[in-house]
């Protein structure tokens, strides 16, 4: 029996539901159609825990979610700034870090894309249309498995690699952007608005995010099982 990747998905959580915890099952499908066992962490901030963490699973996804606390990227919070979540804010940074000193395989959707910019040194728009970035709406209502809008692929990028593709449609539900790249991170796509739509560090094997939502488009669209099969293979290697 072939051995298969544990991929370590990090929690959701809602002030709807306040003590719950949860993972869409959009991440698992594709993890698991891909050739792996998608595994939902919980939060802690306990260091020898995150470290044991770290070491115990073959990659991790950060999953998509509330806003990110703009005190992690030293600004004060805008009227404009929706549900934060503390916890996740805290441990997700912590482990980040431990994991991009491993090198382990890391793949960011939409927050997760945001919270890998944050950690490493970057900033975000905390609301795209109240500070007039796009005239673009990045906020789509469903269905959520079809493309929004395009999205540029640039060339000798991990993303190109992966789909061989310079323009890919993609879906959209978020209203904060990547303001500034963190240092040693690279943007690999924009929207035609000029937001970045993906990023990774060309210094690790596979250190990656993407803002929209791949998992929703699995099953429709070869760049999004592109993206999670490459995933996978790395997180076997």
């Amino acid at each position: 029996m072939t051995k298969k990747p544990l991929i370590a998905i990090t929690p959701q959580v809602t002030a709807d539901e306040p003590g719950r915890i949860r993972i869409l099952d959009g991440y698992y499908n594709s993890i698991s159609k891909s050739g792996g066992i998608g595994c939902m962490l919980t939060f802690t901030d306990d260091i020898d825990a995150i470290k044991q963490i770290a070491k115990t699973f073959d990659a991790f996804l950060f999953s998509g979610g509330v806003d990110i606390d703009p005190s992690y990227y030293d600004e004060k919070a805008t009227p404009y700034l929706r549900e934060t979540s503390d916890a996740r804010d805290k441990f997700e940074t912590l482990l980040l870090k431990e994991l991009i000193s491993m090198d382990k395989p890391v793949l960011g959707i939409c927050r997760g894309l945001q919270i890998i910019n944050v950690t490493f040194g970057g900033t975000l728009y905390q609301d795209i249309v109240s500070q007039n970035v796009s005239h673009q709406h990045h906020y789509m209502s469903e269905p959520y498995n079809v493309p929004y809008h395009d999205a540029k692929v640039l060339p000798n990028t991990l993303l190109y690699d992966i789909t061989g593709e310079t323009v890919i449609g993609v879906n959209s539900r978020h209203h904060q952007a990547i303001k500034k790249i963190a240092p040693h991170f690279l943007p690999m796509a924009f929207s035609e608005d000029g937001i970045i739509e993906a990023v990774y560090n060309p210094d690790k094997k596979f250190f990656m995010g993407v803002q929209w939502h791949p998992e929703d488009m699995y099953d429709g669209f070869k760049h999004s099982r592109e993206i999670f099969k490459r995933f996978i293979e790395e997180a076997k290697s």
